[in-house]
C-alpha cells in the first residue's frame, strides 16, 4: 500500500481544504498521515473519519525564529523516517519550506509543494517597505529557493505567481504544476437563492489588511451614503500574522461603517443570506472562499490581482475592480443596488463557472498524477472544465444554445485596437463553420466598443475586458483557463478565410505524436508565407538580415510537414499538451512566444505540423517593421530565446 503525508500548519484545512483529496486517496487504498501542529479534538476526530491518520508535530505558524524552526525540521525529518511514506505533499509557507527539506533529509522518494499564494511577505501592500520586512523578504527567498530545489514538483495556483518565482530564481521551471485551484465540493456548496431585498455584501476572510478589509469597510461607508438599508457583513477572526488588524482596528471599522461583524463563524448559512460575494485582496493564491460563494449562485466582486483575477469574467459573474480603489470598489457595489436583477444572472453564470473550473473531484484527478498515485487511483480522468455554460457578453445574458454542450475547439483571439480586423474574423467563422462545436473567447486588451452583438453568431462568444495590456502569451494563457474545449487555438485579429480551416485540421491530430498543427498561410497577394521554419540561431538570423535572396526553410507541397516551429497567427493545440506545457511563456513580449511554446513542445515528444490542405489568409501588420518600440520589443524577445535553457536544450540535442 502507498503512503503519503500530507503537512499543514493548520489543522483546520486539512479538514476543510483537503477533505475531499484525502477521503479519494482513502478510497484509492492509499494510506494517509495528516500533519498538523495544532490538532483539536474535532479536527482530529474529523480526520479520522475521513480515513487518514492525524499527526502531532512541532511548528509555529508565524514568525521567524531560525534556530526553534531548524530544530523543528530535524524532529520532522526524524518523524517522517519513521512514518517512511512515498510521497509528501507540503502546503503553506512554512510546511512547504520545512517539510520539504525535512522530507529531503528522510530521504522521501517524492516530494510536492504546494504554493498557495505568496503570502504576508511578498505581498504589495502599497505601502514602502520597512527593513525589517526587506530583510524578513530576502530570508524567506532564500529559503524557497533551498526547500524547492528539494522538491520533485511545485505546485501553483494561479500562473502569475509561478512567474515571479521564476523571474526571482526560486524555482526550475521544469518541475511547475498549475492547477485550479484546489476546488470545492460542488454536493456541498449547492445554490440559493440570492438575497435581493436588501442588498447584502459579504466579505469573508482572515481578517489582514491585504485581504482589502479597510477597503471594504470605506466602499461601505460610500454606498451607506446614498443606500443606507444596505447590508455589509464581514466574517472572520483576529489571525497571528504580522499584517493582521487588531481588535480594536476591527471594533473602530464595525462601529464607524455599520459593518455586521459576528467574527469567526460557519460561512455556509451566512453566505444564504447574501446578495454578492466580495474580496478586494491584494493577492491571492486562487481564494477557496470565493469558489464556495461562486458555488451557492452568488455573484462577485473582487480585484484585478494574481489569483482573484481567475475567479471573475468582467461583466459575466461579477465585476473586476483596481487593487486598493475604494471608489471603484463602492462603483461596482452600487451596480448591485441599482441593478439588483445583476444579483441573480451573475450568480448563475458563478455556479455555471465553479461546475467547469472549480469543481474538486475533477482537480483532484490531477492532483493526483503529480503526486504520483495513479496506480493506486485507476479511475483518474484528465481534468477537462465541464459542459455547461457560463456565459457570453454582458450584452448576451441568455444561455448558451444546446447544440454547443460539447465544445471541440476553444478559439482565442486578442484584439489590441483591431476590433474591425476581429469583426470580419468572426463573420468568417459564422459563415464558413456552421455545425463545428466552437465557442470564441475575445479578449479587449484596451477599451474597445465592439460594432456586432455577440448573439448574431451561431457560436458562443465570451469577452474578457482587460482593465490594462497584456501580452500575447499571458492573454491567451487566460483564455485556456476559461476554456472548455479539446482543442486550444490561438488566431489572430488579421486572418481570413472562405473555407473552414478546422475540420481539416483536427484530421492531423490523429496522430497522438501531433502537439500543434497550422494551416498554410497566404498573403492577402496570394503569395504563400514564410510561416513554419527551422529553430533560429544568431547564424541565422544574422544570414537572413544581410542576404540578398534570403531562402526558406520548407517549401509546402500537397503533402503534411513537419517544421521545428509554426507562427503564431493560427496554432491550434491538442488541450492536453499545451495543458502539459503549462501555455505560453509569459515572460516573453508579442515576440518569440510561437518559436518558444513549440521549442518546449518537440523537447516533450510532440510534433509540430503544416497541413497544406487548409488555408487561411494573413493581413500582416508588420509592426516591427515599422515601429521602434515593436522592433525593440521584438530584439528583446529574440536575446530571452538564445539566452534561455530551452534553447540550449535544442543546441545539445542538435536540433538547432
Amino acid at each position: 500500500m502507498k503512503t503519503i503525508a500530507i503537512i499543514s500548519s493548520q489543522a483546520f484545512s486539512l479538514v476543510n481544504f483537503r477533505g475531499l483529496l484525502i477521503a479519494d486517496l482513502v478510497a484509492s487504498k492509499v494510506r494517509v498521515y495528516a500533519l498538523a501542529p495544532d490538532y483539536t479534538d474535532q479536527f482530529r476526530r474529523q480526520v479520522i473519519d475521513l480515513g487518514a491518520m492525524p499527526i502531532d508535530f512541532d511548528l509555529s505558524r508565524t514568525g521567524m525564529s531560525p534556530l526553534r524552526d531548524l530544530v523543528n525540521m530535524f524532529k520532522l525529518a526524524g518523524l517522517l523516517l519513521r512514518l517512511k511514506p512515498n510521497v509528501v505533499l507540503a502546503y503553506f509557507i512554512k510546511p512547504v519550506i520545512y517539510g520539504t527539506l525535512a522530507a529531503w533529509l528522510a530521504r522521501v522518494p517524492r516530494r510536492v509543494a504546494m504554493i498557495e499564494g505568496l503570502g504576508y511577505v511578498f505581498t504589495q501592500t502599497g505601502e514602502s517597505l520597512s527593513w525589517s520586512r526587506k530583510l524578513l523578504r530576502q530570508g524567506v527567498g532564500l529559503l524557497y529557493r533551498l526547500a524547492l530545489s528539494r522538491a520533485h514538483r511545485v505546485v501553483f495556483l494561479n500562473r502569475d505567481d509561478s512567474a515571479d518565482f521564476l523571474q526571482a530564481g526560486l524555482v526550475d521551471r521544469a518541475k511547475l504544476e498549475h492547477l485550479e485551484g484546489i476546488g470545492v465540493d460542488i454536493g456541498y456548496w449547492l445554490p440559493t437563492p440570492p438575497v435581493s431585498r436588501p442588498v447584502t455584501f459579504l466579505l469573508a476572510a482572515r481578517l489582514l489588511r491585504e485581504k482589502g478589509i479597510i477597503e471594504y469597510a470605506e466602499a461601505a461607508r460610500l454606498v451607506k451614503k446614498h443606500y443606507p438599508q444596505t447590508r455589509f457583513i464581514l466574517l472572520g477572526a483576529i489571525d497571528p500574522n504580522p499584517g493582521s488588524l487588531s481588535q480594536h482596528e476591527v471594533a473602530q471599522l464595525v462601529h464607524d461603517h455599520a459593518i455586521e461583524w459576528p467574527g469567526h463563524v460557519d460561512v455556509k448559512p451566512w453566505l444564504a443570506e447574501t446578495s454578492v460575494y466580495v474580496l478586494p485582496s491584494y493577492r491571492e493564491g486562487l481564494p477557496r472562499s470565493t469558489q464556495e460563494a461562486m458555488a451557492m449562485g452568488r455573484a462577485v466582486i473582487t480585484t484585478d490581482v494574481p489569483g482573484c483575477r481567475e475567479t471573475v469574467i468582467d461583466g459575466i459573474n461579477g465585476f473586476l475592480v483596481p487593487v486598493r480603489d475604494v471608489v471603484a470598489l463602492a462603483n461596482a457595489m452600487l451596480r448591485f443596488v441599482r441593478q439588483p436583477a445583476l444579483i441573480e444572472t451573475m450568480g448563475y453564470q458563478s455556479r455555471q463557472m465553479v461546475e467547469q473550473r472549480f469543481d474538486a473531484k475533477k482537480i483532484n484527478p490531477r492532483l493526483l498524477r503529480i503526486l504520483d498515485l495513479r496506480a493506486s487511483f485507476d479511475e483518474a480522468l484528465p481534468f477537462l472544465p465541464g459542459s455547461a455554460s457560463f456565459g457570453c457578453n454582458a450584452k448576451c445574458d441568455s444561455e448558451m444554445p444546446a447544440s454547443h454542450a460539447n465544445v471541440a475547439i476553444s478559439i482565442s483571439v486578442v484584439s489590441h485596437g483591431q476590433i474591425d480586423l476581429v469583426a470580419l474574423l468572426m463573420q468568417d467563422i459564422h459563415q464558413h463553420c456552421q455545425g463545428e462545436r466552437i465557442e470564441l473567447f475575445l479578449t479587449l486588451n484596451i477599451d474597445e466598443s465592439l460594432p456586432f452583438d455577440c448573439a448574431d453568431f451561431f457560436y458562443p462568444v465570451i469577452i474578457i475586458r482587460n482593465l490594462k495590456p497584456k501580452g500575447f502569451g499571458s492573454n491567451h494563457n487566460h483564455a485556456f483557463s476559461v476554456a472548455r474545449g479539446s482543442y486550444f487555438c490561438v488566431v489572430n485579429p488579421d486572418i481570413r478565410f472562405d473555407v473552414s480551416p478546422f475540420s481539416i485540421l483536427l484530421g492531423c491530430f490523429a496522430n497522438l505524436q501531433v502537439g500543434v498543427v497550422a494551416p498554410l498561410v497566404y498573403g492577402p497577394s496570394g503569395e504563400v508565407e514564410d510561416s513554419i521554419r527551422t529553430f533560429p540561431t544568431p547564424k541565422k538570423i544574422l544570414k537572413k538580415v544581410f542576404a540578398r535572396f534570403p531562402q526558406r526553410d520548407y517549401s509546402p507541397g500537397f503533402d503534411l510537414v513537419h517544421p521545428d516551429w509554426v507562427g503564431g497567427m493560427f496554432m491550434m493545440f491538442r488541450r492536453s499538451v499545451f495543458e502539459g506545457l503549462n501555455g505560453f511563456d509569459e515572460d516573453y513580449f508579442l515576440y518569440y512566444e510561437d518559436v518558444d511554446i513549440c521549442a518546449r513542445l518537440k523537447l516533450s515528444g510532440f510534433q509540430a505540423i503544416l497541413c497544406p490542405s487548409s488555408p487561411i489568409v494573413h493581413h500582416a501588420q508588420r509592426l516591427s517593421h515599422s515601429n521602434i518600440r515593436y522592433l525593440r520589443w521584438h530584439v528583446m524577445s529574440m536575446l530571452r530565446f538564445f539566452s534561455s535553457t530551452v534553447y540550449r536544450q535544442l543546441r545539445r540535442l542538435r536540433w538547432a
